[in-house]
């Protein structure tokens, strides 16, 4: 993990290669990653609904470009809303996932040619739990303004660095010199589509002015993308003692008084 001497902004040096140029479907793969969904980041219809109504509270019209649109759920549904809505997906099987719902899907990067003709089609951009993950952050801001008309809004959640779960994670890490950094080691991976950059509020605010947006609000939420069962497993290894402990720590953090992601919402 890196971090920037001037401004203090963390992120490590792995890089995605180009996944939209993948062309090879395994249906095993497919099949396999619906239950997935199903069970993972698309499995609570209240995350979901909390996201729809971010969009209506904010966007006055559409489009909506859905960045990371994964398995489509809220891709779907917003759909209905904004029609000419369509979504961005550059992992394959997601990708195909998607397609064969019957929704308006596209694998070209969000940087690339492909979105000239688009700009200021959109009254909304939408990034579910995506900005965290790609090769250059700044850039996909950039080209969300260029493709919002004006008065058009991103509206993005993001895992937060100013939480009580990193600074646990930093807390170990130090006590430890590296050896168990427990939440902070599950918060970057060099792998694909995985972490690359966890934002403070500052960050992101000075990230969003850079990139042209006039005003940026940032709120705070409590909030797991996925089931307490698939952090545990990440951060002990195995999925026995995961299922052992995923009832007492589920209330422990339901009970807990902490914020660990940022809402953010931009205007251009």
């Amino acid at each position: 993990m890196l971090e920037c001497r001037t401004c203090g902004f963390r992120f490590i040096d792995y890089l995605d290669s180009d996944w939209a140029s993948i062309n090879a479907i395994d249906e095993a793969a497919i099949a396999n990653t619906v239950g997935v969904i199903k069970t993972g980041l698309e499995s609570s219809r209240a995350r979901i609904a909390s996201c729809i109504d971010l969009v209506q509270s904010h966007v006055a019209h559409g489009p909506i470009l859905d960045v990371g649109a994964g398995g489509g759920l809220f891709l779907g549904r917003i759909s209905e809303l904004f029609p000419g809505s369509l979504g961005i997906e550059l992992m394959p099987v997601l990708y195909e996932i998607c397609r064969r719902a019957g929704l308006r899907i596209s694998r070209e990067p969000l940087e690339s040619a492909h979105w000239d003709g688009y700009r200021g089609a959109f009254g909304g951009v939408s990034m579910w739990d995506v900005i965290e993950h790609v090769n250059d952050p700044l850039a996909l801001c950039k080209r969300a303004w260029e493709l919002l008309r004006d008065g058009g809004v991103l509206i993005m959640d993001t895992p937060m660095r100013d939480g009580l779960l990193y600074g646990v994670g930093e807390t170990t890490a130090m006590l430890s010199r590296g050896r168990y950094p427990t939440t902070l080691g599950i918060q970057y991976s060099p792998e694909p589509f995985a972490h690359k950059q966890i934002f403070r509020k500052i960050d992101m605010h000075r990230m969003l002015s850079t990139a042209g947006f006039t005003s940026v609000s940032i709120t705070e939420k409590k909030e797991l993308s996925f089931p307490v069962r698939f952090y545990l497993q990440a951060l002990f290894k195995s999925r026995i003692l995961a299922r052992v402990l995923e009832p007492a720590v589920a209330t422990l953090l339901w009970l807990a008084m902490f914020k660990n992601k940022m809402i953010v919402v931009a205007v251009k």
